[in-house]
Parts: structure tokens; sequence; C-alpha cells
């Protein structure tokens, strides 16, 4: 396609390991890596054991694409997604995240790298426009540099850092385990990772399964009905009309897929599912990004009809617990567009520092409630005694010898360390 018969020296693509993994940071922040975020590609610190900063580097089609100045194609495809970064719209637009289908050539995924711009680092331009290079937006010193949280967007070479890349494998520490990524089961035998599904309208809330129907609930990483599998197994050879592959959806407890619905209006179905099977009527498919990185799930035999959170929309009210998911045609409704991300440990361990929290919180309470009661009541009794006209009694205590241990601490002196201790606990939600 982009071959260019003069070229007579053209580099030749070293050979790349398919299952090597890369890492891909700009000179202007050496310590931030190329990330997945929410549906987005950015910039993170630097954490050899999240799969969301590993890359695959696909060559494969390096030998018959190759840009305008010979160098050879490839694509960066997203290890915890199985995503490939997608060319922008154009300059300074952000660029997106696909489905990656290593049997189709398309073009819209495919980069090379230039020359070296110095110490080794190079740009990563669009292999059909080399003028537009990956861009760390608003990276450069006079922006403040990079930080976590950086877009990626396309740019005409400026000569910055925040313009030049390094794309290098990753070291032995990236190949342990790794449990940031989410959680692991196994589907046919094969390890996956598990995902969330939910919808523009309500984020703060989940697909899950609840009497025998699928509905959507509030976030809880800790609840397993709330993990479901997206198995693409069939993806290779089962695609909708648009070329956009096939997947199923299976409820990571009860080992069921979602199943089409028997029409628009209707709520989907769950069935037993069986892997070894194709049955298209458990196959979804994505749409392309309808907004911030949502796309539709739709029916792969009849795109027209989408998820919909049942009146989940403004006008009734927004998404609720308990929220049905059925079929409709598409209304551009926030409860139309749908993310299916992976959950992260990072979930988890929210989820246990607020409930941690959550019990410190009561532990404050009940702790302030005695401190006050043990201050309150001597306060009252020598009100009474004044009152009463009469001194109050001294008791006269005998004095400790040196050996003996401290005495406990009283309740005042507990109450007031428990609710010292607890205050300094920061508050994550």
């Amino acid at each position: 396609m982009f071959e260019l018969g003069h070229h007579h020296h053209q580099p030749v693509a070293a050979p790349v390991d398919p299952n090597q993994i890369f890492m891909i940071f700009c000179r202007a922040g050496e310590n931030y890596c190329l990330t997945v975020r929410d549906g987005s590609v950015v910039l993170a610190p630097i954490n050899p054991k999240d799969e969301h900063q590993h890359w695959f580097k696909d060559m494969r089609f390096s030998t018959k694409v190759k840009d305008e100045e010979g160098m050879p194609a490839f694509a960066l495809v997203n290890k915890a997604t199985g995503l490939a970064i997608k060319h922008s719209l154009g300059q300074s637009h952000p660029v997106k995240l696909v489905p990656f289908n290593s049997e189709y050539e398309d073009e819209s995924v495919l980069w090379t790298e230039s020359k070296d711009v110095g110490k080794g680092f190079r740009c990563i331009r669009m292999v059909n426009n080399t003028r537009l290079n990956f861009d760390a937006f608003h990276g450069d010193k006079a922006h403040g540099g990079v930080r976590d949280g950086t877009t990626v967007v396309m740019w005409e070479w400026c000569k910055g850092e925040n313009q030049s890349w390094k794309i290098l494998p990753w070291g032995p520490e990236a190949h342990a385990s790794s449990p940031g990524a989410g959680t692991v089961c196994t589907i046919g035998g094969a390890p996956v990772h598990t995902v969330r599904v939910f919808c523009a309208a309500g984020e703060d809330y989940c697909l899950t399964v609840r009497n025998g129907t699928a509905c959507l609930a509030p976030k809880n990483p800790r609840d397993d009905y709330q993990h479901w599998i997206k198995d693409m197994r069939h993806g290779t050879k089962v695609r909708d009309e648009e070329g956009f592959p096939a997947f199923a959806l299976v409820n990571k407890v009860t080992g069921e897929a979602i199943k089409h619905s028997t029409g628009q209006g209707h709520p989907v179905k769950l069935v037993p599912y069986n892997p070894e099977y194709q049955d298209e009527s458990v196959l979804w498919t994505e749409s392309k990004d309808v907004g911030k990185g949502f796309r539709c799930v739709r029916m792969v035999n009849n795109i027209y009809l989408n998820f919909d959170a049942f009146h989940g929309d403004k006008g009734h009210g927004g998404v609720h617990d308990g929220t049905e998911i059925v079929l409709w045609k598409w209304c551009e409704g926030d409860n139309q567009r749908w993310k299916i991300l992976p959950w992260y440990e990072g979930d988890l361990a929210t989820q246990s520092l607020r409930a941690e929290n959550e019990t410190l919180r009561h532990q404050l309470q009940e702790a302030q409630a005695r401190l006050a009661s043990t201050r309150t009541g001597p306060r009252i009794r020598r009100t009474a005694r004044k009152a009463t006209g009469r001194p109050p009694r001294l008791q006269h205590q005998p004095l400790q010898p040196a050996s003996t241990p401290a005495e406990p601490r009283s309740p005042v002196n507990d109450a007031e360390g428990v609710v010292r201790d607890i205050e300094m606990i920061p508050d994550s939600s």
C-alpha cells in the first residue's frame, strides 16, 4: 500500500516475539508509561505489575505496509483489554481504542517509528500521515510537564520532548504474577480476567444477575455476580455487518451467558453457556466510540437493537438499583452507551478500605459517646453537691510504691486515645 518502488534500502523490521510485551514512554516523563484507563489512552506512573501498561507491538503487516519513508508499520495492542490504538480525527484530538482484528489489515490502527530524534527516542506517527505524531498533551515543560492522566493526542512535529518516544521491552519484573489487572478465572480451561459492564447514565451501577435476570446494581467489586467474562473465542470467525468481532458475556458466578431478547422493549435473557458451541443468540458486538469511550452493545446479527438500561434516562428518573436491561433501537441516550472494562485490584482495595473506615467511624462515635458520658458524670455530681450546701467529701488514696506497675488507663484516657487514633486515619471516600 505505502511501499515506494524507489526505496532500494528500506529498513527491515526486526523480528519481534509476538508474546513480548513493551512499555511506551516519552522523554518528557520517563517515569510515566502509556496505559489504558476508563477507555482512554493516558500516561500513568510506571508500574510493571499493571497489565494495562503492557503493550504488544504487532508487526505482522510490517513486510508489506510501510510509511512514505519506508518505515515498517505496526499495531500497538493493549494486553489487558485487547484494544488497539487508533488514529485520532486530526491534530489535537486524542487517539482512540478499538477492538483489534489481527487478520484484517486496517490502516487506522497502524503506526511507524521515525528515525532517531535524540538519545534513542523516536516519533510515533500515523502510517499514512507521518506529519501527525504521538503527543503527550501539555506534557512539555511550559505546561508543567507530564502528570498522572496526561492524554495522548496527535500533533505536528514541534521538536518537543513530549513528542519523543521509546518502545522498549519490559524487564522480568513485569512477567511475574500481576494482581493489579483484575480477578482471574477460567472458561474452557483458559485463564481470563473478569470485567464490569456499566452505562453512561449511571457509572456507579454495574451489570449483575439477580433472581435470574440481568439488571443494574450499585457498584460492588466484592459481589461476584457483577463480574463478567468477555469470551471472544468466536470473534475471529463471527462479526457483525460493520466488521466488529463477536463476544459472549458470561457471568462468573452462574456461568450463564446473556442472550438476545425476543425483540425491542423485551429484557435480555440468561442461558447456560457452552463455550465450544457457536450460538449467535448469545453473541454481541461493540460499536465504534459514541462519546467518551462509551459504545453500543448490540446483537451480532442485528446491530439496530442495543443494550438499553430500561427507563434509565434522565426523563424517567435515571438508573436505580434493579434497572432491567432490554433491547432498544439507538436513541442516543446515556442509558444506551456502555463500557466493558476490567475489574481492578484497586477496586477491591478501595472497597475494603471504605468498609474498614465505616467500622472505624462507628468505633469513633462509640468512643466519643463514652468520653462524653465519662466527663459529664462527675460534673453533674459536683453540681448536685454544691446545691446541697455541703462541701464535697475528699477521699484519700494511699501512695503507691515506686515498684508498683502503672494502673490501666482510665475510661476517659482510653476513649481519648481511640478518638485520636481513628481521627488520624484518612477517609478514602
